[in-house]
């Protein structure tokens, strides 16, 4: 039933369908035309005998009874019964049949009677009719067998047809799913021939055309717009500690205050700035993720580093990427189960077989599994952290995921006993398997 979804699967069962129908109705004609043609047939044989029996009842000195004997027995071995009529009055013969009118045939209950006139007498003569499957149940069921035949072969016709058909839109499926996240990587294949392809790959090239400028001019704000953000937000941080160091005791904490509000406000910009970057650099390096676990716990505070507890393996893990992306990425992992985590943080890294898996585990309120994918879209922010009060813009989880995506790997919550699970697997480097 699966391959009645595809175009291909469609066009063989409506080719199979038309097959059975056309055969059906071919048959049917054949069948009757068949059927009226031996009742012709039988009709004049019938008129032929009783043309014959009221040839010898028109001889002069004919007598009627002793021709119907005679004829009776010389047609016994046919089935046929003779009788002989004057004006309507039974004369010899089987007293059974009922003549009709003069050189017709016709049903007579069970039989078929046939007339012919005799000058004073009616050469009757009569057969039992046999019923339409006696007549022709062989050519029924040759039939039969010409209707399978006809729907197997319109079957086989319609699938060749049907490959013939469908692999310009194959072709075209195979193309769009070469492209990359950039949708300007270049036209969709070749010219196929076939008007309505190439009218929707003409369509989707210019969609993708104006897709893709509309990306890159996206981009380009982010960048653009992170940039100028981060500029002036370094030197109010350099200006608030300045003043922080001068400042009296009653006013420090004022300005200290409004220097976390600065510090909040320049990660979003470099988280911004890593969301805004759509793929890793063209030569990435070898990157052994035992450092860049360790790099990113050095970015914590000391007293954040006490709640985190981790588990490295002995040996390099590498993978193919940028160090300062994963770093970014491991460490807003970190920063997320923290800020969700009432006591301490486990981190492990483990090697299986083709992949690396960084496993955060909290010991917080976890994540409804009907969120565990809505909490990687940028700015969304779970129930929980809304209704909790807890600080953040819901760009953390979604520059985890990104980033992974960016090294072909991919971000997930899996379930927990308690707290969340936060799991990123990445491909591992060839070269340091």
């Amino acid at each position: 039933m699966k391959s009645l979804g595809t175009l291909a699967g469609r066009i063989t069962l409506h080719g199979a369908l038309t097959g059975m129908i056309t055969g059906v109705a071919v048959a049917v004609v054949i069948v009757w035309l068949a059927d009226t043609i031996g009742r012709r047939h039988e009709d004049r044989y019938l008129l032929d005998v009783c043309e014959q029996f009221a040839l010898e009842l028109r001889e002069r000195e004919a007598d009627p009874h002793w021709l119907a004997k005679d004829e009776a027995w010389e047609l016994e071995h046919t089935g046929i019964r003779v009788a002989v009529f004057e004006k309507a009055k039974f004369v010899a013969g089987d007293d059974s049949l009922i003549p009709t009118q003069p050189n017709r045939c016709e049903d007579h209950g069970a039989l078929r009677v046939c007339s012919r006139s005799a000058f004073a007498y009616t050469a009757v003569v009569a057969r039992l009719r046999l019923d339409f499957y006696e007549r022709n149940g062989d050519l029924v069921q040759a039939a039969w067998i010409a209707v399978a035949l006809a729907c197997l072969i319109a079957a086989l016709s319609a699938r060749l047809i049907a490959r013939v058909v469908v692999r310009p839109l194959r072709e075209l499926r195979d193309a769009v799913a070469t492209l990359s996240e950039q949708p300007s990587d270049g036209p969709l294949g070749a010219i196929a021939g076939v008007s309505e392809v190439d009218a929707l790959r003409l369509a989707l090239n210019e969609t993708l055309s104006r897709l893709s400028a509309s990306l890159a001019q996206s981009e380009r704000f982010a960048r653009d717009a992170a940039h100028e953000l981060r500029t002036p937000l370094t030197a109010m941080i350099g200006e608030l500690e300045l003043i922080a160091e001068r400042a009296q005791d009653g006013d420090r904490e004022d300005i200290l205050r409004v220097h976390a509000i600065a510090m909040r406000q320049t990660k979003l910009v470099e988280r911004l700035l890593v969301l805004a970057q759509q793929e890793v650099p063209p030569a990435p390096e070898r990157v052994d993720l035992v450092d860049v676990v360790e790099i990113a716990l050095e970015g914590l505070s000391a007293s954040a580093r006490e709640r985190v507890s981790v588990k490295l393996p002995e040996r390099e893990t590498f993978v193919e990427g940028d160090s300062a992306l994963l770093v970014s990425m491991v460490g807003n992992a970190l920063d997320n189960a923290l800020k969700f985590s009432q006591r301490m943080v486990r981190c492990t890294l483990e090697a299986r077989d083709r992949k690396a898996i960084i496993a955060v585990q909290d010991d917080g309120p976890g994540i409804d599994a009907a969120e565990r994918e809505r909490v990687f879209l940028p700015f969304y922010r779970s129930a929980h952290s809304r209704v909790s009060g807890i600080r953040g813009h819901g760009i953390g989880l979604a520059l985890i995921a990104h980033v992974a995506t960016l090294h072909g790997g991919g971000a997930r919550f899996a379930t927990a006993a308690s707290g969340a699970r936060l799991e990123i697997d990445l491909p591992r480097s060839s070269s340091g398997a």
